[in-house]
């Protein structure tokens, strides 16, 4: 059994408490007195029932003395160390550079300067934190290398936080480095500041059992498996074909008619045949002269829009079987650029009101030919996928099961919510693409979650009576709390003994990582480590076993937590395996695995409904739904 060391250093006093006030509240809505903090406490010691109380670290009138011991609520323990680990940095004398967030009471953090740069300070973060798989108290550390005002995040900056080597490569070392800066902040600063203290820690991180979960198995064309799904489509086909003929039309302007005409001749296969050997011979996808129309735009501007919308409008009707895909090839200076016509943005909205299929490439991403041949191929995948071919699906771990991926999108004006929108991806856990509904869209935050709850009760409720007997809600982590207490209501109206229904919460920014005994610090891949009866954290990416040398940067893991958490394991094994699994189905690339496609795909659609919204005559988002040509947004 392997084992993977947590950024987590533990107190060595385990066993601590001391004297406390508290005054009990009775209604739980009403202010919290300035400077307590609020939480469940027996009401005497050893009694079952616990009241809720505001509790004092001083003498307050109207507050009775409390002897408190750490175990009997962890959360007020993280607290009260929290406040202590303050009060030594307060009474310190050496010169160590820190400082506590504005929301440091909430988050309770302490973040150390460790490194002054032009663009920049690298700091650790130090938050206490209860480990409830060890029943331990101690620290949390993380790295990580904050902006200063005005400082875009570019090329330099990404080096400064590890994302990318000394010359500007991908770091493979990522782990390793971050380990290397953890352990000399542990032994240099933090543990002189509290070794004489009653927060004294072991300096070695904690380490937790790592289980491994299957390795993703991809199905392909006739049913058969594979482990690659690139070999497995280039050997077998793809799982399921185009059911009509496809159109091209692509769009360009003088500056990109080579590089469109090196997308065509890659797309064909006969660019670059040894990366891609072309849409007909890897997917049975005809593309040939005959089928490919061009127009070549002056300006991409408004008038060409509608220009291009016009030449779309004629194919349709002249060919009203067939599959349109528009191609556009933008050049330079339209892809990030605030003061730019917004050409990705129109087109892509264009081809959605008129049921047209469409890939936007853009000259910013590939103006070095060496750059489209290492990307034609999932370029091909993508137009496959939008056109409605199913290139692989994933073997699940639960079968009938039907996941809905929860997005959540507040557009913002002078600071304030001006707008709150939902809705869900549906797919199954095989990762095959079901639909996107719209739930709920408002201006009113009450009005929102009614909508919210009504709607997703009714989408549910249609699967319910299917022939599936999971249904898995995926949450973003930053889905706030009232969203999660409506589907929570919601599904807790749905569970039945015929069909369970289970909701996870995940994210891949948070405040763990996990090293290995491997020299590159790297967890294998489908490693998982048990934080809590309802957290994990699982690694989608890693080292191979037999193969543990490093090409590529590895994905930081994924932290996954049960909301509801009354599964039992086997279920949330299977859960776990399904997620693993869903990293695999993003048909976005071949290579993508670091995140499922439930959250994934919610993510690029709110991306092009926050883009959408800014556009002229764009209120009503239903138009993401656009079951004709989904998945739209790949």
């Amino acid at each position: 059994m392997n084992e993977i060391e947590l950024n987590f250093v533990s107190l060595f006093q385990q066993s601590r408490g001391g004297t406390i006030y508290r005054k009990i509240i009775t209604d739980s809505s009403s202010f919290k007195e300035k400077e307590s903090f609020r939480t469940r406490l027996p009401a005497h010691k050893g009694a079952v029932q616990w009241d809720l109380f505001d509790i004092s670290f001083e003498e307050r009138e109207g507050y009775e003395a409390y002897v408190f011991d750490y175990t009997e609520n962890p959360i007020l323990a993280v607290h009260m160390i929290y406040r202590e680990l303050l009060l030594v940095l307060g009474s310190n004398t050496s010169d160590v550079n820190y400082y506590t967030p504005e929301k440091a009471i909430r988050l309770k953090e302490v973040c150390f300067i460790v490194e002054r740069f032009d663009e920049g300070n690298a700091e650790v973060i130090v938050r206490p934190y209860y480990l409830k798989s060890k029943k331990l108290f101690g620290f949390l550390l993380e790295h990580k290398f904050s902006l200063k005002d005005e400082q875009p995040f570019n090329k330099k900056t990404q080096i400064r936080s590890y994302s990318l080597d000394k010359s500007g490569r991908p770091n493979v070392f990522f782990y390793k480095d971050k380990k290397q800066i953890l352990d000399r902040f542990l032994k240099e600063t933090l543990y002189p500041l509290l070794s004489k203290s009653d927060l004294d820690f072991n300096t070695k991180f904690t380490t937790l059992s790592a289980e491994k979960l299957d390795v993703k198995t991809y199905i392909v064309g006739g049913g058969k498996t594979a482990t690659s799904q690139f070999m497995g489509i280039k050997s077998n086909g793809p799982y399921r074909r185009l059911d009509a003929n496809p159109r091209y039309l692509f769009v360009f302007s003088e500056q990109t008619r080579t590089l469109a005409r090196d997308i065509y001749t890659g797309l064909t296969g006969k660019l670059f045949p040894g990366q891609f050997s072309g849409l007909d011979e890897m997917f049975s996808l005809p593309i040939y002269k005959d089928i490919v129309e061009h127009h070549l735009v002056t300006k991409f501007n408004e008038q060409s829009i509608l220009d291009i919308e016009n030449q779309v409008c004629k194919l349709k009707s002249s060919y009203p079987q067939d599959k349109i895909m528009l191609v556009a090839v933008l050049p330079r200076g339209f892809k990030g650029v605030d003061s730019a016509f917004d050409a990705y943005g129109h087109i892509k909205l264009m081809a959605l009101k008129n049921n047209t299929y469409c890939q936007v490439v853009t000259e910013d991403t590939f103006f070095e030919k060496n750059k489209l041949k290492w990307s034609i191929s999932n370029i091909g995948l993508q137009i496959f996928s939008k056109l409605g071919g199913a290139p692989w699906l994933v073997k699940p771990a639960k079968s009938s099961c039907l996941i809905f991926g929860i997005g959540s999108v507040q557009e913002m004006e002078h600071g304030n919510i001006k707008k709150y929108t939902a809705y869900t991806v549906c797919l199954d856990s095989s990762g095959d693409f079901k639909y996107i509904k719209p739930l709920s869209t408002s201006d009113n935050e009450e009005s929102y979650l009614e909508s919210l709850k009504n709607n997703l009760s009714q989408v549910m409720s249609s699967e319910e009576s299917g022939r599936y007997s999971s249904l898995v809600l995926h949450l973003p982590y930053k889905i706030s709390r009232k969203e999660i207490d409506v589907i929570k209501d919601v599904v807790s109206e749905l569970k039945k003994e015929t069909c369970e229904v289970i909701v996870v919460r995940m994210n891949t920014k948070h405040k763990f990582l996990g090293f290995s005994a491997h020299n590159t610090c790297v967890p294998y891949e489908s490693s998982y480590i048990q934080l809590s009866r309802s957290e994990f954290l699982v690694w989608p990416e890693g080292l191979q076993y037999g193969k543990e040398v490093l090409n590529k940067r590895i994905s930081e893991p994924l932290y996954i937590d049960f909301i509801e958490s009354k599964e039992n394991w086997e279920t949330k094994k299977e859960c776990l395996q399904d997620i693993l699994n869903l990293t695999g189905a993003n048909w976005r690339g071949f290579n993508s695995k670091a995140l499922p496609i439930s959250i994934l795909y919610s993510r690029l659609i709110a991306k092009f409904m926050k883009e959408f919204s800014h556009l002229e005559n764009v209120s009503d988002m239903s138009i993401v739904s656009a079951d004709s040509v989904a998945p739209w947004f790949l």
